[in-house]
């Protein structure tokens, strides 16, 4: 990739976690829905916006990973595949340092959510600017109680103010690779990359979701992501 080349839009997909809740006996990103892996649906996914993608594979899986890409019909001069580590943080952090310099933003993706409207991709991108992270959320649709250790409720929030998050999440490309970088031996843990962007003194911004971006996390949702897969092709068209 041309580090000279204008700025551009990038992806980043992680398809290095093992997914125990599916009880699968793989990784279930290498899962099939008719015929298609479950990460090459992904890749196709954010190919539809970004210029460029890198996708973490875990160690030994690289082989899958780049048969994915196959898959998705997105050409592989347009894809790096690099090794994932220990913990999500560690593999985002991989890919970030493998980033070309000419990534203005980013989009760090679950490779478990295959299907991605554009639309939603594009309210994304849309959002993000300096010092704005912006992450896609769902309106939670149960009430949702707080409890103590000994599980308790001790708060019931407003449902107004909750929503379900989701991925993609957009940075501008460099800000969030220098906070990766800044706490890379730090030992601290973040639960996704928008409580680091926060953490590092930035503003993250929340917009609509979409619920064909399902996660798929136990057996019950490869059923789901037949319909899914359904409409992600009709709305291609």
């Amino acid at each position: 990739m041309d580090k000279e080349a204008a700025a551009m839009i990038g992806a980043v997909v992680l398809a290095g976690g093992k997914g125990k809740r599916m009880q699968a006996g793989m990784n279930k990103q290498y899962l099939t829905v008719e015929g298609r892996s479950v990460l090459s649906c992904a890749i196709e996914s954010m190919a539809a916006v970004a210029e460029a993608l890198i996708v973490v594979a875990a160690k030994g899986e690289e082989d899958k990973a780049w048969k994915a890409v196959s898959e998705s019909g997105v050409d592989k001069a347009r894809v790096q595949v690099v090794e994932g580590g220990k913990e999500r943080q560690d593999s985002v952090r991989h890919a970030l340092a493998a980033m070309p310099e000419t990534w203005e933003k980013v989009l760090i993706h679950d490779g478990a959510r295959p299907f991605v409207p554009k639309d939603m991709l594009e309210r994304i991108l849309a959002a993000t600017a300096p010092g704005i992270g912006v992450v896609p959320g769902l309106s939670v649709t149960d009430t949702i109680k707080r409890i103590d250790a000994s599980g308790f409720i001790i708060e019931t929030p407003p449902r107004s103010q909750l929503r379900a998050a989701q991925t993609p999440q957009c940075f501008m490309a460099q800000e969030i690779c220098a906070l990766h970088l800044a706490v890379a031996d730090s030992g601290q843990i973040f639960t996704d990359d928008a409580a680091l962007y926060e953490y590092g003194g930035k503003r993250v911004r929340m917009v609509e979701g979409d619920a064909m971006s399902r996660k798929l996390t136990v057996p019950d949702d490869m059923l789901w992501a037949i319909e899914m897969k359904h409409a992600w092709e009709a709305q291609k068209q």
